[in-house]
């Protein structure tokens, strides 16, 4: 598809990036006296009707109509599955699980997606995995076997977050843009290494690296797994080495710094994309965008609550695009 022809799409999202929490109103959220003034101020900000016992259904609410706007803006839909398919994943794993235990699972799957719950349902209930995409069959298989055999469900969760990783690139990759198949490896990339971060801490073999570490064009799979089966001043080097020096610094205070730098290296690697006229990465880079509220809207809120100084909080918020 030719980038002129997102270009009404591109002037709809510029006209709605008003939506956004600005920096100043988040401050003032920061600075608020109390959790129930922060709330207060958000609700006042866009997010109507927000109080102390529906904050996960309003911010689920606006993610989703957020991201419903985005959509709606791209002249081919496809040219954003790479970004939704993660929840494709998490309804998988919700549903091998309410299978397994024989419980409801409606109140716990993720929207929007791209296969239909039902197909993903049909496959675990009759081992049947041709209905599912391609992408998909082979990680639901391997973890329904992990699940029924070990009733380890962490295990199926390892192998359904690593194909969730690998299919976002592939999707990017067919959808044939330059800027989203970088923005999915780099996702990939930097998931790699928060695992290898957690993993090398607790000691994780060989095998759990094989099971965790998706591949992805930006760092190799074995060298990052030989580096961490070494410890983590090793992944600190290596990563470093590979143009995450930010991260590896990072790393060395403390892991809330880490997480956070994180996230804005993706918002870095956005940031450009906001401005440009033409395309789906102002499409792309307006729905990260409105992801990283989300989070910070969370930080913020449960720091609040939990009585953080605004310092900490500071501390611990993403930068905004």
């Amino acid at each position: 598809m030719k980038d002129t022809e997102y270009a009404f799409g591109v002037a709809k999202i510029r006209a709605n990036e008003n939506r956004l929490l600005s920096t100043a109103v988040l401050e003032s959220v920061i600075a608020a006296p109390s959790y129930p003034d922060a709330l207060k101020i958000l609700s006042d900000s866009g997010f109507a009707g927000l109080n102390e016992d529906n904050v996960d259904e309003v911010l689920s609410d606006r993610a989703e109509q957020m991201f419903s706007l985005v959509r709606e803006c791209a002249p081919d839909g496809k040219s954003l599955d790479f970004l939704i398919v993660k929840n494709d994943f998490h309804n998988a794993k919700t549903v091998l699980k309410a299978h397994i235990t024989g419980s409801e699972c409606e109140s716990f799957l993720l929207s929007p997606h791209i296969t239909d719950v039902k197909c993903i349902k049909d496959a675990v209930q009759k081992k049947d995995y041709d209905g599912v995409p391609e992408y998909m069959r082979d990680a639901l298989k391997e973890a329904y076997q992990a699940i029924t055999k070990t009733l380890d469900g962490q295990l199926a969760d390892i192998i359904l977050d690593r194909a969730s990783l690998e299919a976002q690139i592939l999707l990017a990759k067919q959808a044939d843009d330059e800027f989203s198949i970088g923005l999915a490896n780099l996702m990939t990339a930097l998931s790699d290494i928060k695992i290898a971060f957690r993993a090398s801490s607790m000691k994780k073999t060989r095998e759990f690296y094989e099971q965790s570490v998706a591949n992805c064009d930006m760092l190799d799979k074995s060298g990052l797994t030989e580096t961490a089966l070494k410890g983590t001043n090793a992944i600190t080097d290596y990563i470093s080495a590979h143009g995450f020096e930010r991260i590896a610094e990072s790393s060395k205070k403390s892991f809330a710094a880490f997480e956070k730098c994180i996230d804005d290296e993706l918002i870095g690697y956005v940031r450009d994309a906001k401005y440009h006229s033409l395309g789906v990465s102002p499409l792309v880079a307006f729905s990260l965008a409105c992801d990283n509220e989300i989070k910070n809207v969370r930080i913020v809120l449960s720091c609040k609550k939990n009585g953080f100084g605004e310092e900490n909080i500071r501390e611990r918020v993403r930068v905004t695009l």
